[in-house]
């Protein structure tokens, strides 16, 4: 009984991918990923053939009409959440069962990703702007350059984190520093973004999780963990869900936590400590793909600028 019990968990699951896979086409996937950041790391192989036709008309699918691409998007949201949730439990308990820390099956594998608290294993060290300035020239000199084109203040009101940086090998192609991290049109909306905040000259600092080169990313949470430290902002706004997800945890999604506040801290080698408030907020890509969420980004932008007196 067991068996066929364990024979049936998996050709769900395996219906359930297969179903999403078809589905995930036909949504925008920055929209997806940014409001449903998931947990595991996901490879998919080349599919064997099938000696016999998968059936899959159990849960026929909601019909829509062609005109309505919005109504479409919703139902995969949905679909994705549902399927991402209950996946989620059920690889849980085969693991722990099993005893790895990998789930296999026909098609692919699931990996947990490993966590850890923000800068567990990171102690920060005294720097001017200038060394700030340094530690990224080592990186590449132009990330610096875009990076420091505006000089944040020693009374930094907020430092925005971004996911990554671009490709560094087009970062001499770039004339503002917001380039550095978005495609111009998602950087020349959160430019509009720090003016309606009423953020002057030297308020704001834009970083990232990670730097991007020759496609691979590179982790920069050390240079993150020593900017936040030294220049000691009021409040740091990461942006998108993979950013939120580094600074809460797993547990707090971005579409569960935006516009609320969060107390973090970063300490140095002597056990002193710098305690900052984390509020997320939607990222400038996202709300060029999705137009409809500006209106709660910007309430949320306004409660930053009601806890600065802005």
């Amino acid at each position: 009984m067991s068996d066929l019990i364990q024979e049936a968990m998996n050709k769900l699951y395996q219906d359930a991918l297969r179903r999403l896979r078809k589905t995930s086409s036909n949504a925008p996937k920055g929209y997806v990923a940014e409001l449903f950041p998931t947990d595991w790391d996901f490879r998919e192989f080349e599919e064997p053939e099938l000696s016999t036709p998968v059936q899959e008309a159990s849960t026929p699918a909601p019909v829509t009409k062609q005109q309505d691409p919005p109504e479409k998007v919703v139902s995969t949201v949905t679909e994705k959440t549902k399927v991402l949730d209950s996946f989620h439990e059920f690889a849980h308990k085969e693991m722990q069962k099993l005893n790895e820390s990998t789930l296999h099956f026909p098609g692919g594998e699931a990996r947990k990703k490993a966590s850890s608290e923000l800068f567990a294993n990171i102690l920060a060290t005294e720097m001017d702007v200038e060394q700030l300035k340094e530690l990224n020239e080592q990186i590449h000199p132009e990330l610096a350059r875009l990076k420091f084109s505006l000089n944040p203040s020693t009374t930094l009101k907020v430092l925005f984190v971004a996911q990554d940086t671009i490709e560094l090998g087009s970062l001499d192609q770039k004339e503002l520093g917001l380039e550095a991290f978005f495609e111009s049109s998602a950087a020349q909306l959160f430019n509009r973004m720090i003016g309606a905040m009423k953020l002057e000259e030297g308020d704001s600092f834009v970083s990232s999780l990670n730097i991007v080169k020759d496609s691979k990313e590179q982790s920069f949470e050390e240079g993150l963990c020593m900017e936040i430290y030294n220049l000691k902002p009021q409040v740091v706004i990461p942006l998108g869900g993979v950013a939120t997800s580094v600074f809460l945890g797993g547990g707090l999604k971005l579409q569960n936590s935006h516009g609320q506040f969060f107390e973090r801290e970063v300490k140095n080698a002597q056990g002193e400590s710098f305690k900052f408030e984390v509020m997320p907020l939607f990222s400038p890509a996202f709300l060029v793909e999705a137009p409809n969420t500006k209106r709660a980004a910007w309430e949320d932008m306004q409660k930053v600028m009601k806890k600065l007196g802005l």
